[in-house]
Protein backbone atom coordinates (compact mmCIF):
# COMPACT_ATOMS: atom_id res chain seq x y z
CA UNK A 1 0.00 0.00 0.00
CA UNK A 2 1.63 3.59 -0.84
CA UNK A 3 1.62 6.21 2.19
CA UNK A 4 -0.35 8.88 1.08
CA UNK A 5 1.54 12.26 2.90
CA UNK A 6 -0.50 15.38 3.48
CA UNK A 7 1.51 17.28 6.16
CA UNK A 8 -0.65 20.08 7.45
CA UNK A 9 -0.10 23.53 9.74
CA UNK A 10 -1.74 25.70 12.15
CA UNK A 11 -5.21 25.03 12.60
CA UNK A 12 -5.38 22.29 10.25
CA UNK A 13 -3.70 24.57 6.90
CA UNK A 14 -1.80 23.00 4.15
CA UNK A 15 1.84 23.58 4.93
CA UNK A 16 3.33 25.22 1.61
CA UNK A 17 7.46 24.95 1.13
CA UNK A 18 9.43 23.93 -2.08
CA UNK A 19 9.52 20.37 -2.52
CA UNK A 20 12.85 19.39 -4.19
CA UNK A 21 11.82 17.40 -7.94
CA UNK A 22 14.40 15.20 -7.35
CA UNK A 23 13.29 13.60 -4.20
CA UNK A 24 9.94 13.64 -5.99
CA UNK A 25 11.00 11.97 -9.23
CA UNK A 26 12.58 9.40 -7.07
CA UNK A 27 9.33 8.68 -5.20
CA UNK A 28 7.42 8.06 -8.60
CA UNK A 29 10.25 5.60 -10.32
CA UNK A 30 9.77 4.16 -7.19
CA UNK A 31 6.02 3.75 -7.19
CA UNK A 32 5.84 2.68 -10.39
CA UNK A 33 8.59 0.16 -9.91
CA UNK A 34 5.54 -1.22 -7.22
CA UNK A 35 2.88 -2.01 -9.91
CA UNK A 36 4.99 -2.78 -12.62
CA UNK A 37 8.28 -5.08 -13.74
CA UNK A 38 10.43 -3.11 -15.91
CA UNK A 39 13.55 -4.49 -18.52
CA UNK A 40 15.30 -1.48 -17.80
CA UNK A 41 15.55 1.09 -14.82
CA UNK A 42 15.90 3.73 -17.72
CA UNK A 43 12.16 3.01 -18.35
CA UNK A 44 10.99 4.25 -15.31
CA UNK A 45 13.10 7.62 -15.30
CA UNK A 46 11.47 7.96 -18.60
CA UNK A 47 7.87 7.83 -17.56
CA UNK A 48 8.52 9.24 -14.68
CA UNK A 49 9.73 12.48 -16.53
CA UNK A 50 7.22 12.37 -18.94
CA UNK A 51 4.48 12.37 -16.12
CA UNK A 52 6.13 15.72 -14.69
CA UNK A 53 6.40 17.01 -17.76
CA UNK A 54 2.39 17.21 -17.95
CA UNK A 55 2.53 19.48 -15.06
CA UNK A 56 4.82 21.80 -17.19
CA UNK A 57 2.48 22.11 -20.02
CA UNK A 58 1.89 25.72 -19.82
CA UNK A 59 6.14 26.34 -19.88
CA UNK A 60 6.46 24.09 -22.77
CA UNK A 61 5.58 24.55 -26.38
CA UNK A 62 5.67 20.69 -27.08
CA UNK A 63 4.64 17.61 -25.56
CA UNK A 64 6.17 13.97 -27.24
CA UNK A 65 3.30 11.60 -26.68
CA UNK A 66 4.38 8.01 -24.72
CA UNK A 67 3.55 4.87 -25.64
CA UNK A 68 3.51 2.18 -24.18
CA UNK A 69 3.82 -1.35 -26.32
CA UNK A 70 3.79 -4.72 -25.43
CA UNK A 71 4.19 -7.74 -28.26
CA UNK A 72 1.82 -9.61 -26.48
CA UNK A 73 -1.43 -8.99 -23.83
CA UNK A 74 -0.87 -9.97 -20.20
CA UNK A 75 2.17 -7.44 -19.54
CA UNK A 76 1.18 -5.16 -16.92
CA UNK A 77 0.70 -2.11 -19.71
CA UNK A 78 -3.06 -1.27 -18.21
CA UNK A 79 -2.22 -1.83 -14.87
CA UNK A 80 1.00 0.80 -15.68
CA UNK A 81 -1.82 2.96 -17.91
CA UNK A 82 -3.93 3.50 -14.64
CA UNK A 83 -1.35 4.42 -12.53
CA UNK A 84 -0.26 6.61 -14.91
CA UNK A 85 -3.23 8.44 -14.84
CA UNK A 86 -3.44 9.05 -11.27
CA UNK A 87 -0.81 10.72 -11.09
CA UNK A 88 -0.03 12.34 -14.05
CA UNK A 89 -1.96 16.25 -14.55
CA UNK A 90 -6.18 15.52 -14.73
CA UNK A 91 -5.18 12.18 -16.03
CA UNK A 92 -7.97 10.98 -18.26
CA UNK A 93 -7.97 7.36 -18.82
CA UNK A 94 -10.02 6.30 -21.95
CA UNK A 95 -10.21 3.20 -24.21
CA UNK A 96 -11.70 3.20 -27.48
CA UNK A 97 -12.66 6.92 -27.88
CA UNK A 98 -14.37 8.57 -30.72
CA UNK A 99 -13.01 11.55 -32.26
CA UNK A 100 -16.00 13.79 -31.76
CA UNK A 101 -15.68 12.86 -27.88
CA UNK A 102 -11.43 13.44 -28.17
CA UNK A 103 -11.88 17.00 -30.05
CA UNK A 104 -14.21 18.48 -27.73
CA UNK A 105 -12.46 17.00 -24.70
CA UNK A 106 -8.97 18.29 -25.75
CA UNK A 107 -10.18 21.79 -26.62
CA UNK A 108 -9.12 23.70 -24.46
CA UNK A 109 -8.37 21.42 -21.99
CA UNK A 110 -5.05 21.44 -19.88
CA UNK A 111 -5.03 17.54 -18.66
CA UNK A 112 -3.25 14.16 -20.30
CA UNK A 113 -4.91 11.50 -22.29
CA UNK A 114 -4.23 7.70 -21.15
CA UNK A 115 -5.37 6.26 -24.46
CA UNK A 116 -5.48 1.99 -23.59
CA UNK A 117 -5.98 0.01 -26.24
CA UNK A 118 -5.07 2.00 -29.29
CA UNK A 119 -3.88 -1.10 -31.13
CA UNK A 120 -7.53 -1.56 -31.47
CA UNK A 121 -8.51 1.54 -32.51
CA UNK A 122 -5.33 1.66 -34.82
CA UNK A 123 -6.24 -1.57 -36.69
CA UNK A 124 -10.18 -0.10 -37.40
CA UNK A 125 -10.40 0.95 -41.36
CA UNK A 126 -12.49 4.24 -41.30
CA UNK A 127 -12.33 8.24 -41.53
CA UNK A 128 -11.91 8.14 -37.82
CA UNK A 129 -8.03 6.66 -38.01
CA UNK A 130 -6.97 9.44 -40.17
CA UNK A 131 -8.46 11.60 -37.38
CA UNK A 132 -7.15 10.39 -35.44
CA UNK A 133 -3.39 10.12 -36.74
CA UNK A 134 -4.28 14.02 -37.74
CA UNK A 135 -4.47 14.69 -33.92
CA UNK A 136 -1.78 12.76 -32.36
CA UNK A 137 0.98 14.10 -35.13
CA UNK A 138 -0.43 18.07 -34.45
CA UNK A 139 -1.55 18.17 -30.84
CA UNK A 140 2.16 18.11 -30.13
CA UNK A 141 2.72 21.96 -30.39
CA UNK A 142 1.17 24.78 -28.91
CA UNK A 143 -1.07 26.39 -30.67
CA UNK A 144 -2.35 23.25 -32.78
CA UNK A 145 -5.33 23.07 -33.86
CA UNK A 146 -7.89 21.27 -36.54
CA UNK A 147 -10.53 23.16 -38.22
CA UNK A 148 -14.28 20.90 -37.90
CA UNK A 149 -17.63 21.77 -38.87
CA UNK A 150 -19.98 21.84 -36.29
CA UNK A 151 -23.40 22.51 -35.79
CA UNK A 152 -24.66 25.87 -35.02
CA UNK A 153 -28.51 25.60 -33.80
CA UNK A 154 -30.76 25.56 -36.48
CA UNK A 155 -28.88 27.52 -38.86
CA UNK A 156 -26.79 24.72 -40.04
CA UNK A 157 -23.14 24.59 -39.75
CA UNK A 158 -20.06 26.42 -38.95
CA UNK A 159 -16.40 25.88 -39.00
CA UNK A 160 -14.93 25.90 -35.93
CA UNK A 161 -11.21 25.40 -34.73
CA UNK A 162 -10.36 22.87 -31.81
CA UNK A 163 -7.58 23.38 -30.07
CA UNK A 164 -5.76 19.88 -29.73
CA UNK A 165 -2.22 20.60 -27.65
CA UNK A 166 -2.43 18.54 -24.85
CA UNK A 167 0.10 15.47 -22.97
CA UNK A 168 -1.45 11.50 -24.68
CA UNK A 169 -0.42 8.64 -23.45
CA UNK A 170 -1.36 5.54 -25.98
CA UNK A 171 -1.21 2.15 -24.61
CA UNK A 172 -1.52 -0.84 -26.64
CA UNK A 173 0.01 -4.60 -28.02
CA UNK A 174 1.39 -5.10 -31.07
CA UNK A 175 4.33 -3.94 -33.51
CA UNK A 176 2.46 -2.01 -36.33
CA UNK A 177 1.32 1.17 -35.05
CA UNK A 178 1.83 4.31 -37.66
CA UNK A 179 5.64 5.24 -38.45
CA UNK A 180 4.31 8.93 -38.46
CA UNK A 181 2.62 8.53 -34.84
CA UNK A 182 5.66 6.56 -33.43
CA UNK A 183 7.84 9.10 -34.59
CA UNK A 184 6.77 11.84 -32.11
CA UNK A 185 6.67 9.15 -28.72
CA UNK A 186 9.30 8.19 -26.45
CA UNK A 187 8.31 4.35 -26.58
CA UNK A 188 8.97 1.86 -23.99
CA UNK A 189 8.76 -1.37 -24.76
CA UNK A 190 6.96 -3.71 -21.92
CA UNK A 191 7.94 -7.50 -21.78
CA UNK A 192 5.63 -9.96 -19.91
CA UNK A 193 7.01 -11.16 -16.55
CA UNK A 194 9.56 -13.87 -16.36
CA UNK A 195 9.56 -16.79 -13.94
CA UNK A 196 11.71 -15.37 -11.39
CA UNK A 197 10.93 -12.08 -11.50
CA UNK A 198 9.33 -10.90 -8.66
CA UNK A 199 5.23 -10.54 -8.35
CA UNK A 200 4.05 -6.60 -8.54
CA UNK A 201 1.94 -4.89 -6.55
CA UNK A 202 -1.82 -5.20 -7.99
CA UNK A 203 -3.42 -1.73 -8.34
CA UNK A 204 -6.64 -1.55 -6.21
CA UNK A 205 -8.46 1.96 -7.24
CA UNK A 206 -10.19 1.73 -3.49
CA UNK A 207 -6.88 1.66 -1.95
CA UNK A 208 -4.00 3.21 -3.90
CA UNK A 209 -5.78 5.91 -6.05
CA UNK A 210 -5.72 8.74 -3.40
CA UNK A 211 -2.42 8.07 -2.45
CA UNK A 212 -1.15 8.39 -6.01
CA UNK A 213 -3.17 11.60 -6.87
CA UNK A 214 -1.51 12.34 -3.56
CA UNK A 215 1.92 12.02 -5.44
CA UNK A 216 1.06 13.66 -8.58
CA UNK A 217 0.15 16.96 -6.66
CA UNK A 218 2.97 17.24 -4.74
CA UNK A 219 4.98 16.73 -8.09
CA UNK A 220 2.92 19.06 -9.98
CA UNK A 221 3.79 21.31 -6.82
CA UNK A 222 7.84 20.50 -7.40
CA UNK A 223 7.65 21.24 -10.96
CA UNK A 224 6.33 24.57 -10.50
CA UNK A 225 8.80 25.31 -8.16
CA UNK A 226 11.78 24.99 -10.91
CA UNK A 227 12.49 26.95 -14.05
CA UNK A 228 12.49 24.87 -17.24
CA UNK A 229 15.40 26.68 -19.59
CA UNK A 230 14.97 24.82 -22.63
CA UNK A 231 17.45 26.77 -24.10
CA UNK A 232 20.21 25.25 -22.16
CA UNK A 233 19.71 21.94 -23.42
CA UNK A 234 22.44 21.11 -25.31
CA UNK A 235 22.02 18.88 -28.78
CA UNK A 236 23.03 15.18 -28.47
CA UNK A 237 24.62 13.51 -32.21
CA UNK A 238 23.40 10.41 -31.64
CA UNK A 239 19.60 11.31 -31.50
CA UNK A 240 17.89 12.08 -34.83
CA UNK A 241 15.97 15.83 -34.88
CA UNK A 242 12.78 14.18 -34.23
CA UNK A 243 13.98 12.17 -31.16
CA UNK A 244 15.41 14.99 -29.70
CA UNK A 245 12.03 16.90 -30.09
CA UNK A 246 10.84 14.29 -28.03
CA UNK A 247 13.69 14.24 -25.42
CA UNK A 248 14.50 17.78 -24.65
CA UNK A 249 11.26 18.98 -22.71
CA UNK A 250 12.57 15.97 -20.06
CA UNK A 251 15.83 16.71 -20.71
CA UNK A 252 15.43 20.60 -19.87
CA UNK A 253 13.07 18.77 -16.46
CA UNK A 254 15.72 17.01 -15.44
CA UNK A 255 18.16 19.43 -15.87
CA UNK A 256 15.99 21.43 -13.68
CA UNK A 257 15.25 19.01 -11.08
CA UNK A 258 19.12 18.60 -10.37
CA UNK A 259 20.69 15.51 -8.60
CA UNK A 260 21.43 13.04 -11.12
CA UNK A 261 18.40 13.47 -12.93
CA UNK A 262 20.14 15.18 -15.94
CA UNK A 263 22.56 11.75 -16.48
CA UNK A 264 19.63 9.76 -15.94
CA UNK A 265 17.48 11.62 -18.18
CA UNK A 266 20.35 10.88 -21.12
CA UNK A 267 20.88 7.48 -20.33
CA UNK A 268 17.35 6.84 -20.38
CA UNK A 269 16.75 8.33 -24.02
CA UNK A 270 19.88 5.82 -24.96
CA UNK A 271 18.24 3.23 -24.21
CA UNK A 272 15.15 3.98 -25.31
CA UNK A 273 16.03 5.21 -28.67
CA UNK A 274 18.43 2.10 -29.14
CA UNK A 275 15.39 0.08 -28.36
CA UNK A 276 13.45 1.78 -31.23
CA UNK A 277 15.96 1.76 -33.81
CA UNK A 278 16.23 -1.87 -32.81
CA UNK A 279 12.36 -2.57 -33.86
CA UNK A 280 12.03 -0.47 -36.85
CA UNK A 281 11.11 -2.09 -39.60
CA UNK A 282 11.06 0.51 -42.70
CA UNK A 283 11.44 -1.16 -45.94
CA UNK A 284 12.09 -4.55 -44.49
CA UNK A 285 10.69 -7.89 -45.70
CA UNK A 286 7.50 -9.04 -44.34
CA UNK A 287 9.45 -12.69 -43.48
CA UNK A 288 12.36 -10.53 -41.83
CA UNK A 289 9.99 -9.10 -39.88
CA UNK A 290 7.99 -11.92 -39.33
CA UNK A 291 10.67 -14.26 -37.86
CA UNK A 292 11.69 -11.35 -35.53
CA UNK A 293 7.77 -11.76 -34.23
CA UNK A 294 7.96 -15.60 -34.40
CA UNK A 295 10.91 -14.98 -32.31
CA UNK A 296 9.48 -12.31 -30.15
CA UNK A 297 6.56 -15.42 -28.97
CA UNK A 298 9.02 -17.65 -28.09
CA UNK A 299 10.89 -15.52 -25.62
CA UNK A 300 7.68 -14.64 -23.93
CA UNK A 301 6.62 -18.29 -23.64
CA UNK A 302 9.78 -18.85 -21.86
CA UNK A 303 11.87 -20.60 -24.21
CA UNK A 304 9.98 -23.43 -25.30
CA UNK A 305 11.93 -26.08 -27.47
CA UNK A 306 8.83 -26.44 -29.72
CA UNK A 307 5.19 -24.39 -30.48
CA UNK A 308 2.41 -25.66 -32.81
CA UNK A 309 1.55 -23.36 -35.70
CA UNK A 310 -1.89 -22.81 -33.96
CA UNK A 311 -0.39 -21.43 -30.70
CA UNK A 312 1.77 -19.25 -32.83
CA UNK A 313 -0.82 -17.75 -35.17
CA UNK A 314 -3.18 -17.06 -32.04
CA UNK A 315 -0.10 -14.96 -30.06
CA UNK A 316 0.87 -13.48 -33.52
CA UNK A 317 -2.64 -12.46 -34.31
CA UNK A 318 -2.93 -10.84 -30.76
CA UNK A 319 -0.28 -8.94 -31.74
CA UNK A 320 -2.39 -7.23 -35.11
CA UNK A 321 0.83 -7.31 -36.55
CA UNK A 322 -0.66 -9.42 -39.58
CA UNK A 323 -4.20 -7.85 -39.61
CA UNK A 324 -2.28 -4.51 -39.83
CA UNK A 325 -0.26 -5.21 -42.78
CA UNK A 326 -2.33 -7.78 -44.76
CA UNK A 327 -6.00 -7.39 -43.24
CA UNK A 328 -7.36 -10.67 -41.53
CA UNK A 329 -6.44 -13.47 -39.40
CA UNK A 330 -3.32 -15.61 -39.87
CA UNK A 331 -3.55 -19.60 -40.25
CA UNK A 332 -1.20 -22.13 -40.65
CA UNK A 333 -1.42 -21.21 -44.91
CA UNK A 334 -0.48 -18.36 -44.65
CA UNK A 335 2.20 -18.34 -42.20
CA UNK A 336 3.72 -20.91 -44.80
CA UNK A 337 3.06 -18.59 -47.39
CA UNK A 338 4.93 -15.93 -45.44
CA UNK A 339 7.78 -18.21 -44.05
CA UNK A 340 8.77 -20.06 -47.94
CA UNK A 341 11.12 -17.42 -48.85
CA UNK A 342 13.44 -18.14 -45.72
CA UNK A 343 13.23 -21.79 -46.21
CA UNK A 344 11.48 -22.09 -42.73
CA UNK A 345 9.21 -25.03 -43.07
CA UNK A 346 6.78 -26.62 -40.02
CA UNK A 347 7.52 -29.89 -38.99
CA UNK A 348 5.65 -32.39 -37.09
CA UNK A 349 6.16 -33.46 -33.04
CA UNK A 350 4.94 -35.12 -30.35
CA UNK A 351 3.46 -33.26 -27.64
CA UNK A 352 4.04 -34.68 -24.06
CA UNK A 353 2.98 -38.29 -25.23
CA UNK A 354 0.25 -37.15 -27.21
CA UNK A 355 -1.40 -36.40 -31.13
CA UNK A 356 1.76 -35.08 -33.29
CA UNK A 357 1.48 -31.12 -33.95
CA UNK A 358 2.78 -29.37 -36.66
CA UNK A 359 4.57 -26.66 -35.84
CA UNK A 360 8.04 -24.63 -35.34
CA UNK A 361 10.96 -25.62 -33.62
CA UNK A 362 13.33 -22.79 -31.44
CA UNK A 363 16.74 -23.57 -32.97
CA UNK A 364 15.08 -23.90 -36.37
CA UNK A 365 13.55 -20.67 -36.14
CA UNK A 366 16.57 -18.86 -34.40
CA UNK A 367 18.89 -20.48 -37.16
CA UNK A 368 16.98 -18.32 -39.80
CA UNK A 369 16.76 -15.38 -37.54
CA UNK A 370 20.77 -15.17 -37.58
CA UNK A 371 21.04 -15.46 -41.55
CA UNK A 372 17.94 -12.87 -42.14
CA UNK A 373 19.44 -10.36 -39.60
CA UNK A 374 15.64 -10.70 -37.19
CA UNK A 375 17.46 -10.91 -34.02
CA UNK A 376 15.45 -9.54 -31.55
CA UNK A 377 17.77 -7.39 -28.80
CA UNK A 378 16.06 -8.65 -26.22
CA UNK A 379 16.71 -12.22 -26.68
CA UNK A 380 18.54 -13.93 -23.50
CA UNK A 381 20.32 -16.98 -25.51
CA UNK A 382 22.67 -19.08 -22.69
CA UNK A 383 24.67 -22.08 -23.40
CA UNK A 384 21.66 -24.79 -21.86
CA UNK A 385 18.80 -22.71 -23.77
CA UNK A 386 20.62 -23.51 -26.93
CA UNK A 387 21.41 -27.33 -26.28
CA UNK A 388 17.98 -27.65 -24.95
CA UNK A 389 16.41 -26.15 -28.67
CA UNK A 390 19.49 -28.36 -29.93
CA UNK A 391 17.90 -31.84 -29.10
CA UNK A 392 14.89 -31.25 -31.29
CA UNK A 393 16.47 -34.63 -33.51
CA UNK A 394 13.85 -34.18 -36.20
CA UNK A 395 15.31 -30.83 -37.29
CA UNK A 396 18.79 -32.25 -38.20
CA UNK A 397 20.01 -28.56 -37.21
CA UNK A 398 23.35 -27.79 -36.28
CA UNK A 399 24.57 -27.44 -33.31
CA UNK A 400 25.59 -24.26 -31.13
CA UNK A 401 29.36 -22.49 -31.45
CA UNK A 402 29.89 -20.79 -28.56
CA UNK A 403 27.01 -18.57 -27.36
CA UNK A 404 25.51 -18.97 -30.60
CA UNK A 405 24.21 -21.60 -32.99
CA UNK A 406 25.57 -21.75 -36.39
CA UNK A 407 23.15 -21.19 -39.27
CA UNK A 408 23.20 -23.11 -42.43
CA UNK A 409 22.55 -20.41 -45.34
CA UNK A 410 19.17 -20.90 -46.80
CA UNK A 411 19.33 -21.37 -50.33
CA UNK A 412 17.47 -18.49 -52.07
CA UNK A 413 14.21 -19.16 -54.66
CA UNK A 414 14.77 -18.95 -58.28
CA UNK A 415 12.28 -19.12 -61.51
CA UNK A 416 12.94 -22.27 -63.37
CA UNK A 417 10.74 -23.69 -66.54
CA UNK A 418 9.53 -26.67 -66.62
CA UNK A 419 12.57 -27.91 -69.03
CA UNK A 420 14.76 -26.98 -66.77
CA UNK A 421 13.58 -28.16 -63.59
CA UNK A 422 13.24 -31.67 -65.90
CA UNK A 423 17.16 -31.23 -66.84
CA UNK A 424 18.31 -30.53 -63.20
CA UNK A 425 16.65 -33.66 -61.54
CA UNK A 426 17.98 -35.63 -64.55
CA UNK A 427 21.52 -34.76 -63.34
CA UNK A 428 21.17 -35.73 -60.27
CA UNK A 429 20.60 -31.87 -58.71
CA UNK A 430 18.08 -31.62 -55.46
CA UNK A 431 14.82 -29.20 -56.72
CA UNK A 432 12.11 -28.38 -54.21
CA UNK A 433 9.25 -26.54 -55.24
CA UNK A 434 8.03 -24.00 -53.00
CA UNK A 435 4.40 -21.93 -53.05
CA UNK A 436 4.66 -18.76 -53.19
CA UNK A 437 2.24 -15.77 -53.16
CA UNK A 438 3.81 -14.84 -56.15
CA UNK A 439 3.27 -18.58 -57.46
CA UNK A 440 5.52 -21.13 -57.57
CA UNK A 441 9.49 -20.98 -57.36
CA UNK A 442 12.14 -23.27 -57.00
CA UNK A 443 15.36 -24.03 -54.32
CA UNK A 444 17.93 -25.66 -55.85
CA UNK A 445 20.38 -27.81 -53.58
CA UNK A 446 23.56 -29.90 -54.10
CA UNK A 447 23.90 -32.88 -56.78
CA UNK A 448 22.80 -35.96 -55.16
Amino acid sequence: MIAASNPVGVNGAPVAYPIPLASVLDEVVDTLSRFMIFEHVEQAHAIALWIAHTYAIEQLSYTPRLAIRSAIKGSGKSRLGAVIALVAREGWAVAMPSMSVLFRKLDGWSGTVVWDEADEFFRKRNEDIADAVALLNEGNRRGSIIPRSVPKGSRGWEVYDFSIYAPVCLIGIGTRWPETVLDRCIVVRIAKRREGDRKPERLRQSRDAFALRELGQRLGQAVRGVAIDLETVNEIEWLEDRAFDNWEPLFALADAAGGNWSERARDAARVLYDSRLAETVGDEEPVVRFVRDMLTVFVEQGYPEFLPTLDLCHALNESGWYDARFGGSLDEHRMRTILAPAGLMSVQRRAGGGKRNRGHALLAVYNVALHLGAFPDEWDWTPERANAAANVSELQAPAPVGLLPTAEPVRPLVTLTGNEVAAMKAAGVRVESVHTSDGLRYRVGKSG
